[in-house]
């Protein structure tokens, strides 16, 4: 967020030259190279992750022609294979020339192709090539007398290379332990630079991902709200013959036709638009509320995009992990009565209990059962263990995402990822209510 006026803002963004950024990194090593020129007219270069791949970058400046290159940090008997580190800074790589930015023309006017290189070993050998023909060995630059100078030099005709066509460096470095690396890229001296950069590159970095990450969302919410909505739409009449169908489409009928889970299934959907996904300290001893929308720290609104990602997953989970058996389940094509909604306490022999054979002592019997155990009796075994099921999957999602960053209070106050849990709880509950008093249209 800019805290300058908006014109400050925009003569940075057109003076700026790279954004150099490890949001997305590398999108898990799909996109290797995730650099990109934005509209605006600067570079946006993602820089993998240092945590998981230990990915760093070195950034060279040479006669105000920027240059970079990433390289991996490796442990062990590996980590030989890191060294040496090469970086050619002039001819800089035509990839990332910004003309309209930088002194291009000082490719042509300059005397000498220039490298740094880097290693733990002293540095044997440093071949440079162009289009393949050996253009000789360069060697150190000595500045002050400093012997351990990372720049070696080579003296060069850029002229020669000035017919407008794009020409490749190749540069072969090699160590005292036989270690060797070779680098190559692209440059021109005297036409346009050649922003060679991925499709993939593009589309990840390019568009407003935060207005499509709302879109996608609304729209995941909008289509579950009505497959919802559009059998309670439907005209009796023609339900009849659409329903029929199939068992999902019956199942489905009876779901949204019976009040006591229809109304908790449409509060579920507007719930989350709206309400809080979980809160707990999530700066310090800030107290914040998160909702898709954004989050709230104290009296501070902070538009967040990432929320949605996390919300649409949620409904995801929710309608292709749990709601498809509950609907198969409903649309058995016999409902049963009400009677035998109700489970009898029955012998091993299927007697009447102690319960039914002596009224004195049934209502002690039924006191001693608890209200839980007459709850779980209630609910059918194939809808039960596709609860836990899918309470255990949803308690892992809320611990991975919400209690280990940021704590089991934020765990504990998670009405967002608790609400599936007592839903999916509560239908398996009404199943055989559900059966029982909605007939198959």
């Amino acid at each position: 967020m800019w805290h300058t006026p908006i014109f400050s803002g925009q003569l940075l963004v057109q003076s700026t030259f790279a954004y150099f950024c490890g949001h997305l990194h590398t999108a898990h090593r799909l996109i290797p190279r995730m650099y990109v020129l934005q509209p605006q007219g600067y570079l946006e270069l993602e820089l993998g992750d240092w945590r998981d791949g230990r990915y760093f970058r070195i950034v060279a400046v040479d006669h105000d022609l920027v240059s970079f290159a990433d390289f991996r940090m490796f442990h062990g008997t590996q980590q030989t294979t890191e060294w040496p580190i090469v970086l050619v800074t002039n001819p800089k790589d035509s990839d990332f020339l910004l003309p309209h930015k930088e002194p291009m023309y000082r490719i042509l006017d300059s005397t000498h192709i220039r490298i740094l290189v880097w290693s733990l070993y002293s540095v044997l050998d440093v071949s440079v090539f162009i289009d393949g023909e050996f253009q000789g060995n360069a060697t150190r630059a000595t500045p002050s007398g400093n012997d351990l100078s990372p720049l070696y030099v080579l003296p060069w005709n850029a002229t020669r290379w000035a017919d407008r066509n794009i020409h490749e460096i190749r540069v072969v470095a090699t160590d005292a332990r036989n270690n060797r690396r070779v680098v190559s890229h692209q440059f021109v001296v005297n036409r346009g630079p050649t922003w060679n950069f991925t499709r993939l590159a593009g589309f990840a970095l390019h568009p407003d991902h935060s207005f499509n990450l709302k879109l996608v969302f609304y729209l995941l919410e909008g289509i579950f709200f009505c497959f919802l909505l559009m059998p309670r739409l439907i005209p009796s009449k023609f339900s009849r013959n659409c329903f029929r169908s199939s068992r999902f489409c019956v199942g489905l009928y009876r779901l949204t036709h019976f009040n006591p889970c229809y109304i908790p299934l449409m509060g579920f959907i507007l719930y989350q638009c709206c309400g809080p996904t979980f809160m707990g300290f999530l700066i310090g001893y800030h107290f914040g509320v998160v909702f898709s929308f954004g989050i709230v720290v104290g009296t501070t609104f902070v538009v967040e995009s990432l929320t949605y990602v996390y919300e649409g997953i949620q409904l995801l989970i929710f309608v292709i992990l749990y709601v498809p058996l509950p609907v198969w389940y409903l649309g058995k094509i016999r409902a049963i009565s009400r009677m035998e909604s109700v489970n009898l306490i029955t012998t091993e022999d299927n007697t009447p209990s102690v319960c039914d054979r002596n009224p004195a002592t049934a209502s002690t019997v039924r006191v001693q059962q608890s209200v839980p155990i007459r709850c779980v009796g209630r609910i059918p075994l194939a809808l039960f263990i596709h609860a836990v099921i899918f309470s255990s999957l949803q308690l892992l999602f809320l611990i991975v995402t919400i209690g280990i960053p940021y704590g089991a209070l934020a765990a504990f106050l998670s009405p967002g990822r608790l609400y599936p849990v007592a839903l999916c709880w509560f239908i398996a509950l009404q199943a055989n209510e559900i059966l029982a008093h909605v007939p198959g249209t």
